[in-house]
């Protein structure tokens, strides 16, 4: 699992944390998400309505929103954002 797209209305949790080379996510519609991961490339896209958790690590790091989001990254180890 590398891409996720999510959309409409949904949820999005994890259980166990993620380890990637690369992982991208982008929310569309009306989503909630937490995550843990463990990789080297993170790509959040959040649009529409979205509340995101991010957790754990990631050497780069980029967060984009396109309308109503909340992003709440304070837990991620990021050597570059």
């Amino acid at each position: 699992m590398e891409d996720v797209t999510t959309s409409g209305i949904d949820s999005f949790f994890t259980n166990n944390i993620i380890e990637r080379s690369v992982f991208h996510l982008k929310s569309r519609g009306v989503t909630k998400e937490k995550m843990e991961v463990d990789v080297k490339d993170l790509k959040i896209n959040l649009g529409v309505i979205s509340k995101f958790y991010v957790l754990e690590t990631a050497n780069m790091a980029i967060f984009d929103i396109d309308g109503i989001g909340k992003l709440n990254a304070k837990n991620l180890k990021a050597h570059l954002v």
